[in-house]
């Protein structure tokens, strides 16, 4: 019997400019609340691929503190990416989210870390001071034990793609 094969954990995230650059014009024209949306790209090896950036409406109740992410955005996305796939021009996946922090730090917050679920999930957070977007920032979420009681974020480098 063959051995399963293992997948490097990435430890970079590959983000083209225009990408980049759109998060965070998003983010800065969001502010002072947070912007947020979906990433879609590949998982195929390390590093993550991210290959589109969707932005999505924010639900929260208080968004100058708080991101959530629309549902049907979610819906829309994962619809679009298997007719693709369907189409022959695939293979894509949602592998991420990304959101902004108002006057805040370019990291994951205590609240991020609560509402993260899916371990291998890429989150990007870009820091917006002033209404001036910093260059996003790239964190793996991981999580092990019963319950997923083991949380942490994990940086990744950022690197054009």
């Amino acid at each position: 019997m063959a051995a399963a094969t293992v997948e490097p954990a990435p430890d970079a995230v590959l983000l083209p400019p225009g990408i980049a650059g759109a998060i965070r014009a998003a983010a800065e024209a969001a502010w002072p609340e947070e912007a947020c949306g979906l990433l879609a790209g590949r998982r195929d090896g390390a590093p993550l691929r991210v290959t589109r950036a969707v932005p999505c409406a924010n639900l929260a109740a208080d968004r100058r503190r708080a991101f959530e992410i629309d549902p049907q955005a979610w819906l829309d996305l994962r619809a679009a990416l298997a007719r693709e796939t369907e189409a022959g021009g695939g293979g894509q996946d949602i592998v991420g989210c990304w959101h902004s922090h108002p006057d805040g730090r370019a990291g994951p917050s205590p609240r991020d870390l609560a509402a993260a679920w899916e371990p291998g999930f890429l989150w990007l957070v870009v820091a917006v001071t002033g209404g001036r977007a910093a260059a996003p920032t790239a964190h793996l979420f991981e999580a092990e034990g019963p319950g997923l009681a083991q949380r942490r974020f994990r940086r990744l480098a950022v690197k054009d793609g």
